[in-house]
């Protein structure tokens, strides 16, 4: 259709194409679809689930004023409530593989890493800090016999992926997809992105969310696993500060009478301390050690600065940097270089 002098305002390209669109229908050259009935119990279930999920795949939407103001609603009501659904989920599934892993598999993995490290602790002559002192604790590192191996990160990374391929391969039979599309349909689902490009077409497709609030279970147990790690880090960093003084103290000779000293420590920056100890870190460690938060960070610079200032009676704090140097009653210990 060609409009000589088209007129803006009359003109309405949305109006236009259904005309066509029915004009075609009624010329029987547009064979007629009768759209499947999806507003039932079911198909109402499964909307509420792309909603409270936050996964919306696009293929159900109200078309009503007041259907889309409930939706709305529900979705303001439903996804606070599906959050908190999830981190219950996520501590409950986290304590009970806490619990199956210190009485299974704990012992196990504790008596082999001590045997490692027996045999790398006697191969190795590394100095820990540069120090002949700070030698002694990484011979000699305090250690709790009480603390149990946490859940390691490679362990909940396994769980999640072994989900996500047994779901992929569930699809893959009920819906005859290839294992990639159902690999590719179920991810974008468990990240809730929803493209909805592929979508579930039976009436169990409400039974999609089951696997997915599991696999969003499995995810906000791994943040747990994440912040009890990064607790376990540092009170590990903290106990290493503690020990390295004991020991720098008994080298001394001095050790006996401690007192906190008025003299300031040079400045530093604030991630020195945690630096001197990086090298010694296993590699887990060392990727955990980048989400340690600054007031972390700032209690063990805080902590290690208190123990600098810490000296024996009698003994004259003198400033030396770059090389830490030990003699009774002339100057002042370093726990590391700067």
């Amino acid at each position: 259709m060609f409009f000589k002098r088209p007129n803006a305002v009359e003109f309405n390209e949305t109006e236009l194409r259904k005309a066509i669109e029915k004009y075609d229908i009624n010329m029987a050259t547009k064979p007629i679809i009768i759209p499947e009935k999806r507003w039932n119990m079911w198909g109402g279930l499964y909307y509420a689930g792309t909603l409270y999920t936050t996964i919306g795949y696009g293929d159900m939407a109200a078309e009503t004023v007041w259907g889309r103001i409930f939706t709305i609603v529900y979705a303001i009501v439903g996804i606070p409530l599906m959050i908190i659904i999830l981190n219950d989920w996520g501590t409950g599934m986290f304590h009970a593989v806490d619990l199956v892993w210190k009485k299974q598999f704990n012992f196990v993995v504790h008596r082999t890493k001590s045997l490692f490290h027996s045999k790398y602790r006697d191969g190795s002559k590394e100095s820990f800090c540069n120090s002949s002192v700070s030698q002694v604790s990484k011979e000699n590192p305090p250690n709790n016999p009480d603390r149990s191996e946490p859940i390691p990160l490679c362990l909940v990374a396994f769980v999640l992926i072994f989900w996500i391929v047994l779901c992929s391969a569930v699809f893959l039979f009920f819906e005859n997809w290839t294992f990639f599309e159902s690999l590719y349909f179920f991810f974008i689902s468990l990240t809730t992105i929803g493209l909805g490009d592929f979508t579930l077409s039976s009436n169990a497709a409400v039974a999609n969310f089951l696997p997915i609030l599991i696999g969003l279970s499995v995810g906000s147990m791994a943040v747990n696993v994440i912040q009890m790690q990064l607790e376990i880090l540092f009170t590990k960093i903290a106990e290493l500060i503690d020990f390295d003084f004991k020991v720098n103290l008994s080298k001394s000779g001095e050790g006996d009478d401690v007192q906190p000293a008025l003299s300031t420590t040079p400045s530093r920056k604030d991630n020195d301390v945690v630096k001197q100890y990086r090298s010694t870190m296993t590699t887990a460690d060392k990727f955990l050690l980048r989400f340690l938060s600054n007031h972390q960070i700032k209690e063990l610079n805080e902590k290690f600065d208190k123990r600098a200032k810490m000296r024996n009676k009698g003994t004259q704090t003198k400033s030396q940097i770059g090389q830490p140097v030990f003699k009774r009653n002339t100057t002042n210990y370093r726990l590391f270089p700067r």
